[in-house]
């Protein structure tokens, strides 16, 4: 899970490769894609940046079984065309809540991954639905899906349901330094939502002799405050940066991914982060992130630290 800065440190800028960089929603066609689009369209209102809808063309073509070989251009035009009557799918509500002038599309050769990593670069957002088809169907299929939300070079929005739109933005805190916790504060900030600040100090691995033993001497009782001040020092540059911040803690007695995962169907945003550390940190997100991506009943925002990507 992620953290915050310490106390005393003042908390840093909230991340993203370009720094008022458009809203980047993936288009496959498929009803995940066009609803994940309709959230990057919402999101680049509130941020005040353009749309652009990408979706990505295979330069390499395959021959549908039982039909005749009509030549690899031609497979491709029909792909073309395929995507581009995607993207105007999805691009005509968003044109109609944002502007025309604000709106782009872009059909791009390569494999869905290659082109995501690409225009990441540029963004300042990167939304993809959480169930593809066509030329992201193979990224959107579990683990590649975990990939591409780790090496991104921008924060990544997974939109997995709707979310609730009056509930908090919640984030997993840790006792780390990490950029998620800014990235949730900025996004309650900017929709006039609560946060909430998950911290996670019981682990089910943990056999329920030792939790007795724990509970019995107040050895428990005494984590838990201690994991609740962790939380608060953690909050607490933000507070004093932004005094209208409704900020507040819980510390449940679950491992993290279960924690943020029951804390989702009431959320307007679930936010985790990635280890950042190691030689394989910008290609591996930990098992509390995939478990949050292929569970939660909200989007869920993966932000990874600066330079680990």
């Amino acid at each position: 899970m992620t953290g915050a800065e310490p106390a005393g440190s003042g908390p840093p800028p909230a991340p993203g490769a370009a720094a008022g960089g458009p809203v980047v929603a993936a288009v496959d066609g498929s009803d995940s894609s066009y609803a994940a689009a309709g959230w990057a369209t919402g999101e680049a209102a509130c941020r005040q940046v353009p749309l652009l809808l990408v979706a990505a063309v295979p330069w390499t073509t395959f021959l549908p079984v039982g039909l005749p070989h009509l030549g690899e251009e031609y497979g491709r035009d029909a792909m073309v065309r395929h995507a581009e009557r995607c993207l105007e799918q999805a691009a005509g509500p968003a044109r109609r809540a944002l502007g025309p002038e604000r709106v782009g599309s872009e059909v791009r050769g390569g494999s869905a991954a290659e082109v995501l990593w690409e225009v990441s670069g540029t963004a300042g957002l990167l939304v993809l639905g959480s169930r593809g088809r066509g030329g992201f169907a193979t990224l959107l299929a579990g683990s590649v899906a975990v990939a591409a939300a780790a090496t991104a070079q921008c924060p990544v929005v997974v939109h997995r349901a709707p979310g609730d739109p009056g509930g908090p933005v919640v984030v997993g805190v840790h006792d780390v330094t990490g950029p998620a916790l800014g990235f949730a504060v900025e996004h309650a900030l900017a929709h006039r939502a609560p946060l909430v600040a998950v911290h996670a100090w019981f682990d089910h691995d943990m056999d329920p002799y030792t939790a007795e033993l724990l509970a019995r001497d107040g050895r428990q009782a005494a984590a838990l405050d201690a994991a609740a001040d962790r939380v608060r020092t953690a909050l607490a540059p933000w507070r004093s940066r932004y005094p209208e911040l409704d900020a507040r803690e819980r510390v449940l007695l679950d491992n993290p991914a279960g924690a943020l995962v029951g804390e989702s169907p009431r959320a307007r945003l679930v936010v985790v982060g990635t280890h950042g550390r190691g030689p394989l940190s910008g290609a591996l997100l930990g098992s509390t992130g995939q478990a949050v991506l292929r569970h939660a009943g909200c989007p869920v925002a993966v932000v990874g630290a600066p330079g680990t990507r």
